[in-house]
């Protein structure tokens, strides 16, 4: 028997600048490492993982807010990973 998992936040970019679209590209996201380019929309990404109660009672998700240039300008006081 499985027990209870729930689907929680795991990631968010906030206000990050579409560069390229591809509508029949079938796969993952890629973001550019030179977004400065190119100008697009605004869009919010984000990933969702499943996880235990007590995995989840430690979980902290990563969100970063984007500024114009797609550099983080805030981590909104959450958990942060650098690149």
């Amino acid at each position: 028997m499985y027990g209870m998992v729930i689907t929680l936040l795991k990631s968010k970019l906030h206000r990050a600048t579409v560069t390229q679209a591809d509508l029949h590209y079938e796969g993952s996201i890629t973001i550019d490492a030179d977004l400065l380019a190119q100008a697009g929309d605004l869009v919010i990404i984000c990933s969702y993982a499943r996880m235990e109660p007590a995995e989840a009672k430690k979980h902290k998700p990563i969100v970063l807010l984007m500024d114009a240039n797609n550099k983080v300008k805030s981590d909104d006081g959450l958990k942060v990973i650098s690149g």
